[in-house]
């Protein structure tokens, strides 16, 4: 692919240069306006040429760069809301921890630009239908695909998307490690070859996409919607899905986790090998690793699990009553239904899990004390959870890390969250009765009365 813009992006207009006097004096009225302040006028720079331009920790909410060529220009940490980049020449810039926030990006071509912790919530990055004039200057409507936004090769790791709008958009090669793509619209979007590992995509619409080849290892994706999608050689391991879509004809063709049967894993004597790797202080066995491996239905109880390594495996439905589990990790992992009643957890990681509707009554996820020589305590990681309408009656928390985590509409009753770090944790519809929060870091939590 040429990496020279299209025609409906070149050779349509006469595009207009500033000198670097006259564009800060429009910047600084632009943000004079934004702050109310006299003198202040809106930045109309539509159909200008400011390539490798310096507009970052700038205030540019609601400018208008319509069919403006800035190929590799910095807007790092610049405030964009509503910014209007209708059909702009983007290549190669970057927008890292700028603010994008419901901005217009339809047939914008971002190819190769950084967008690393951007937040791009509600913006429209829909394919455009772009209009040129002949020489009677009556308007004709282009060819759709002429106006599809390019985000070839982008990277845009850790990224807000949520809620955005990316229908149409040529997206090969991308990156969205990391990135929060709740209930964005992606419907016949290019994804093939693109990264979407460890990305929230939940209530993602990926009807009618093309994503051959695509990674959304360890990606949450509930409540998607895949109709005629192409998700061939796609690689799904660790993911988080609904598993009726795994029977979806989108998935047919698709990498999915392995189960142990599939794999040839004798899981008894994996177990027994890690049992004697404990017994024996590690000198002799192996210990339990069983990421990404889809261990739905499993049953667990009574076993000692110390230290097992269970990250992004999918433990749907599993059974791991009162079975030992300190200091396992569990990262990633979806425990959803799983039954963990008077386990012992104590310094478990379940950072980033997904334990909604699972049932913990009476574990303990305090912290382990006395550990090493130096008698320190390892206290139970929970950050960014999802315990989503899980019954946590009794359950020990003491101490845990649990920022961001979602305990909406848990049942809470005699929960013990003493010196619980649970700033910007969710309780909404929560059952938090007796529940003790003595000590407890509540800053920005949401729904607890």
């Amino acid at each position: 692919m040429s990496d020279k813009p299209s025609s409906a992006q070149a050779g349509e207009f006469d595009y207009k240069t500033l000198s670097l006097t006259v564009l800060s004096q429009i910047l600084n009225q632009h943000e004079r306006l934004m702050s109310r302040r006299p003198g202040g006028r809106r930045a109309l720079l539509s159909n200008h040429r400011i390539e490798s331009g310096d507009f970052s920790a700038r205030d540019l909410r609601e400018a208008d760069f319509t069919g403006a060529m800035l190929a590799h220009s910095l807007f790092r940490r610049s405030q964009l809301q509503f910014a209007n980049f209708f059909a702009a020449d983007l290549r190669g810039s970057a927008f890292d921890g700028a603010n994008l926030s419901r901005s217009d990006l339809r047939g914008a071509c971002f190819r190769g630009a950084s967008l690393v912790g951007a937040t791009m919530t509600e913006a429209d990055i829909r394919e455009a239908v772009l209009t040129r004039y002949g020489a009677s200057r009556i308007p004709m409507v282009v060819s759709r695909l002429e106006g599809h936004t390019d985000m070839s090769s982008i990277n845009a790791q850790g990224a807000n998307l949520s809620q955005a709008k990316i229908g149409g958009s040529f997206v090969l090669r991308a990156d969205f490690s990391n990135a929060n793509l709740t209930g964005a619209d992606l419907r016949n979007a290019d994804l093939r070859l693109s990264n979407f590992n460890n990305a929230i995509l939940a209530g993602v619409n990926l009807s009618g996409v093309k994503a051959a080849g695509a990674s959304f290892r360890g990606a949450v994706m509930t409540n998607v919607q895949v109709l005629d999608a192409d998700l061939g050689n796609a690689d799904f391991t660790g993911a988080i899905i609904d598993p009726h879509l795994l029977t979806t004809p989108a998935f047919a063709d698709a990498v999915l986790p392995q189960t142990p049967e599939s794999s040839g894993l004798d899981l008894d004597a994996c177990i027994e090998d890690h049992r004697l790797w404990l017994e024996t202080g590690t000198s002799k066995g192996k210990r339990l690793a069983l990421d990404e491996m889809d261990l739905s239905k499993q049953h667990f109880d009574g076993m000692g699990l110390t230290a097992a390594s269970f990250v992004s495996a999918i433990l749907r439905n599993c059974n791991f009553i009162e079975a030992v589990l300190v200091t396992a990790d569990l990262s990633r992992a979806d425990l959803r239904m799983a039954v963990l009643r008077n386990a012992d957890m104590r310094g478990v990681t379940l950072r980033g899990a997904h334990l909604n509707e699972a049932i913990l009554v009476g574990a303990n996820l305090g912290p382990l004390q006395d550990v090493g020589s130096t008698g320190r305590q390892v206290p139970s990681n929970l950050e960014s959870a999802h315990l989503i309408g899980a019954d946590l009656r009794n359950v020990r928390f003491t101490a845990a890390n649990m920022r961001k985590a979602d305990l909406s509409r848990a049942q809470l009753e005699g929960a013990d969250f003493r010196n619980c770090d649970l700033r910007g944790a969710r309780f909404t519809g929560a059952q938090a009765g007796a529940a003790n929060f003595e000590g407890a870091n509540l800053t920005d939590a949401i729904g607890l009365t």
